[in-house]
């Protein structure tokens, strides 16, 4: 098995550290959010694997973010999307508001994320301001596809121990497309809730570029893991 990243363990320190330090502030502590990716074979032998702390919420997240915080419209500052306002941008960069404050909510299939996680072959650098992966691997059996599976319902996990409440998104993608795929790039869509209409769109928060490429080969599965987590200070 070919491990191609794993944890930084220096970095893993830190963030205890730092959590202790905030819970010594009483500061919220720092959500963490891991990517995991996991290729198999027609056997269901893990031929690779690539771990590390997801690192790029973009200005999507941080206005999901704030506007449940403060529990205010999304239209509050304007309906031009970038710095210094609460609307957020569809997979097209137009900006999205309404006057209700609801951000992502819960529907009949998964609670806050609908498209959920998507992959991608582009390796546009990481940017703040992503609202779409840069090469989204399309859904089927063509040349350059992945058929995706459905995403079941995520179920929250808690520790009492560790005092950590823990959500995890799954989803496989199965290479039937006659040729290796190299994914470069991994998405996580939040569902934002038009409130006073009743309707939905599906929203980029979360944009990560892959170092090294996972490589897919024909008849290969991979298997895309994010892992949310909270720390409770007691």
């Amino acid at each position: 098995m070919l491990i191609l990243r794993d944890l930084d363990e220096k970095e893993e320190r830190e963030i205890r550290e730092t959590h202790e330090l905030q819970k010594e502030m009483h500061l919220f502590l720092t959500p963490v959010c891991y990517l995991n990716l996991e290729v198999k074979n027609q056997e269901g032998k893990i031929i690779s694997k690539y771990k590390d702390r997801s690192k790029s919420w973009v200005r999507n997240f941080y206005n999901w973010q704030a506007v449940q915080q403060m529990a205010c419209p999304t239209n509050s500052l304007g309906i031009t999307y970038g710095e210094g306002s609460l609307t957020i941008a569809n997979q097209l960069g137009s900006p999205r508001y309404d006057s209700q404050y609801l951000f992502a909510h819960k529907t009949s299939s998964l609670a806050g994320f609908q498209n959920g996680i998507i992959v991608g072959t582009g390796d546009d650098a990481e940017s703040f301001e992503s609202y779409d992966l840069s090469a989204e691997i399309e859904d089927g059996t063509g040349a350059g596809q992945l058929q995706r599976s459905i995403m079941s319902q995520p179920i929250p996990t808690y520790d009492g121990v560790t005092k950590e409440m823990t959500l995890e998104l799954t989803r496989n993608f199965i290479n039937n497309s006659g040729g290796s795929i190299e994914v470069k790039e991994v998405g996580l869509w939040a569902l934002f809730l038009y409130f006073s209409v009743n309707s939905y769109s599906d929203i980029l928060v979360s944009r990560d570029l892959l170092s090294p490429t996972v490589t897919v080969d024909n008849s290969y599965k991979l298997t895309v893991t994010y892992m949310i987590q909270i720390t409770y200070p007691a």
